[in-house]
C-alpha cells in the first residue's frame, strides 16, 4: 500500500482537525472480521445486512452466514454454513444466495445455498453442483440460476434441477448481471489487472459481443443502474468510471476519479457511490448532470488500520446507509485488520434523492 508509515500516521493527525470530525461521526464500526478473510460476502437485501464469515483459528475452517439491523447496529441471528462463503446475492424477495466451495476426498466441489431470515430464524438450504462446475459468481433468479465457470471460460446455467455449460467462451468470467433478456460479464484475460472486458450475452441467441473494442486497464466490477438503462464499471487502474448504456451497449460516459482506485459501486437515487481503495474514498458521482461527475467524498484514510481495502459497498436503500467492507491486510503494518464500517450523510440523501 503506498504512502507507508509516516502517511498513514499523517491522516490520523488530521483527523484531529475540525473539517474531520463531520466524517468521524457519520463513521462507525459495524463488526470486526478475520484478519485473513480473502473474500467480501456481503449484500443489503429484504431490510437488513447480511455478512458472510470465515473462521480460519483453527482446522477445518468455519464457515457462517450472519444477518443483522438495517442500521448494522444489532446482529440478529447468525447461522454455520457447511462450506465457505465467497459471494452473497439477492434472489428473490425473501432469499439471498451463497455459493462457497469446500475441498473433499474428491477434490474441490462448489456450492450455492438459499437462506432466508423469518420470525428470527435463518434458515439454510444447501446444493452441491455437480464435480465438473467450479463456479463462483451468480445471476437470475429462481427460474434459471446462471452461474460462470472460470477455468471452462463459459457461463453454467441451472433450470429445473438440470445444469449445462452455455455454448459461449468468456475468458475468465467475473461479476455478472441479468438485464432484460442479457447478461452482462466482467471479463479478464489474465490473473493480473489491465486487460478487462464487458461482454454481453444475448440469452436468446447465446452471441456474445464485447463492449469495447480494446482492452481496459483494471476494471474491478460493474454495477446495473436505473433500472438497468446503465452499467457502471470502476476502471481502477485508469481511475475512472464507466457508465455504459445497455441497450446500445456501448460507453456512454467516462467520469475520472483523480487520485483513486475505484472498486465497489452502490446507487443511492440518481447518484453513485464509488468505493475506492490507496487512498480510501468514497466518492459520489451525480448521474443527474449533463456529463456526470464526482460532487462529494469522503476520506477513509483514517481509518486504514481497519478498513485497509474497501472492496464492496452495500446500501440500505430506505435510509441511505452505506455499508463498507475491506479484504486483505497490509502485513508490514502491526495491527491492521479487516472490518465492516457503515457511513451516512444526511447531504448525500438531500442531493440525490428526490424528494
Amino acid at each position: 500500500m503506498a504512502g507507508g508509515f509516516g502517511l498513514k500516521l499523517y491522516f490520523l493527525i488530521f483527523c484531529f482537525s475540525l473539517s474531520c470530525l463531520a466524517s468521524l461521526e457519520s463513521i462507525k464500526k459495524v463488526s470486526a472480521l478475520n484478519s485473513v478473510e480473502p473474500y467480501v460476502p456481503q449484500v443489503f437485501h429484504n431490510g437488513q445486512l447480511w455478512l458472510g464469515r470465515g473462521d480460519h483459528s483453527n482446522h477445518p475452517s468455519r464457515y457462517s452466514i450472519e444477518v443483522w439491523a438495517d442500521d448494522g447496529g444489532k446482529l440478529l441471528s447468525s447461522k454455520p454454513v457447511p462450506h465457505s462463503v465467497q459471494y452473497l446475492f439477492p434472489f428473490d424477495k425473501e432469499h439471498i444466495l451463497l455459493t462457497g466451495k469446500l475441498f473433499t476426498r474428491s477434490g474441490w466441489r462448489t456450492y450455492y445455498s438459499l437462506t432466508s431470515f423469518k420470525n428470527g430464524r435463518l434458515k439454510l438450504t444447501t446444493h452441491q453442483l455437480p464435480s465438473r462446475f467450479q463456479v463462483e459468481e451468480f445471476t437470475g433468479g429462481p427460474k434459471k440460476l446462471f452461474f460462470n465457470m472460470v477455468s471452462d471460460q463459459t457461463l453454467v446455467e441451472v433450470k429445473s434441477f438440470t445444469h449445462r455449460q452455455l455454448p459461449l467462451k468468456i475468458s475468465g468470467p467475473g461479476v455478472m448481471f441479468e438485464i432484460e433478456d442479457s447478461i452482462f460479464v466482467l471479463e479478464r484475460n489474465s490473473r493480473f489487472l489491465g486487460d478487462e472486458n464487458v461482454v454481453k450475452v444475448d440469452l436468446k441467441t447465446l452471441k456474445t459481443e464485447r463492449v469495447f473494442p480494446k482492452l481496459r486497464n483494471g476494471i474491478l466490477s460493474i454495477l446495473p443502474l436505473n433500472g438497468g438503462t446503465l452499467l457502471a464499471a470502476s476502471e481502477a487502474l485508469a481511475h475512472q468510471v464507466l457508465l455504459i448504456d445497455t441497450q446500445t451497449h456501448t460507453l456512454k460516459w467516462t467520469v475520472p476519479t483523480p487520485g483513486t482506485h475505484p472498486y465497489s459501486m452502490a446507487q443511492l437515487g440518481h447518484c453513485l457511490a464509488v468505493g475506492s481503495f490507496d487512498p480510501a474514498k468514497l466518492n459520489l458521482i451525480d448521474l443527474n448532470n449533463p456529463v456526470p461527475s464526482v460532487v462529494a467524498e469522503v476520506d477513509l484514510n483514517p481509518y486504514l488500520y481497519e478498513l485497509p481495502n474497501l472492496a464492496k459497498l452495500s446500501i440500505n436503500p430506505e435510509t441511505g446507509m452505506f455499508f463498507m467492507r475491506s479484504i486483505g491486510i497490509n502485513s508490514d503494518v502491526e495491527g491492521m485488520t479487516n472490518s465492516v464500517f457503515s457511513f451516512f450523510s444526511p447531504d448525500w440523501i438531500s442531493r440525490c434523492r428526490n424528494f
